[in-house]
């Protein structure tokens, strides 16, 4: 349990009242300031906060609780892939193939297949399977090594444009080969990192409502995100500043894709899975509304579609404040901090 601050300290008795309670709050206003601006900082941060970076070591393999290959983490990795490669497009024609956000991103998706290739698409992972879900898990390490490669060789925005279509397309198909599989799919894949079956390196394990929390974290930081860019018109300025139609919204698919995922782990946890039916729908209906060419033409009221992602926002965490996009250890991390700088500790 966390100190309780120290009382501001009070004038003395000849000082003038007046300025001294303004001293007292002008001094109490800047430590609350700093503590703002230390949540601003890991609210930006936390989208990151499950991501490997580049210079981590890959998790072992014996360390995995389950060799079994979960098709719904591997759609989750081709999205993620083909969305940071979309980011990283943007920021190659806004800011060179040199920037750190353009190089940062295409180590992020080669981490992204090396995930899915090292653990969700290994051998023994791929061996027990049958039909057609062996023929999608073959077809998908096949085609992530293919790309992955492609990835690496990107040198020039023609690379990352041809790298970024190829990433796209492949997710495309993909969801489009999950969709026939999943119609004999009847059972969830129990053993996937987020859910309940999987034995953390603690030995312990997440049960269903733990889940279902960072379901929600993660789902709200991609809404809070696409609040954003909706309200901006989907649109980015260029070095001249002329505000021109980007990718930036195209997380329908993405969103809808955490949602579906989210249903039965709700119906798990004894939570209602109404919230995430609701959002996969107007995720579904979202995508086509959100291309460049959607954009150019003009058809669409971006500020209204920014409200609809906020509302949903609200309903799923039960409030709009970025706090709430905060893990607990996060939450505990900046209690402790705004602790010790109200005490004068760090002030």
């Amino acid at each position: 349990m966390p100190k309780l601050p120290k009382l501001p300290q009070l004038p003395d008795f000849d000082e003038n009242p007046i300025k001294a309670a303004g001293n007292i709050i002008k001094d109490t206003v800047g430590s609350i300031q700093r503590i703002a601006g230390d949540i601003d900082e890991a609210v930006k941060g936390v989208d990151f906060e499950v991501r490997t970076s580049p210079g981590e070591p890959a998790t072992p393999i014996e360390e995995i609780a389950s060799a079994t290959v979960c098709l719904q983490r591997c759609r989750d990795h081709w999205s993620t892939i083909s969305s940071t490669l979309s980011e990283g497009l943007r920021f190659a024609r806004s800011d060179g193939m040199a920037s750190k956000d353009v190089q940062g991103r295409i180590g992020l998706a080669i981490d992204e297949a090396n995930k899915m290739e090292k653990i969700d698409l290994a051998a023994t992972a791929i061996a027990g399977l049958k039909g057609k879900e062996k023929e999608l898990s073959e077809w998908s390490l096949e085609n992530s090594r293919q790309l992955r490669h492609q990835i690496g060789e990107i040198r020039t925005l023609d690379d990352m444009e041809k790298a970024a279509a190829e990433a796209a397309r492949l997710r495309q198909e993909y969801m489009t080969r999950y969709g026939v599989v999943r119609q004999s799919y009847t059972q969830e894949c129990e053993e996937c990192e987020a859910l309940k079956d999987l034995r953390t390196t603690g030995g312990s394990k997440l049960t269903s409502e733990e889940t279902i929390d960072y379901q929600k974290r993660e789902i709200a930081k991609e809404l809070w995100q696409l609040e954003k860019h909706l309200a901006q018109g989907c649109r980015i300025p260029d070095k001249s500043g002329k505000r021109i139609p980007c990718d930036c919204c195209e997380k329908g698919s993405w969103i809808a894709g955490l949602a579906y995922e989210s249903i039965p782990i709700a119906e798990r946890a004894g939570q209602t899975s109404g919230i995430f039916e609701k959002l996969a729908s107007w995720a579904d209906a979202l995508e086509p509304m959100v291309t460049v060419a959607a954009v150019e033409s003009g058809q669409y009221d971006y500020k209204k579609l920014s409200g609809q992602a906020s509302a949903l926002r609200k309903e799923l965490m039960g409030s709009l404040a970025l706090g709430a996009l905060l893990s607990p250890k996060n939450r505990t991390e900046i209690a402790e901090r705004a602790t010790k700088m109200l005490e004068g500790k760090e002030i």
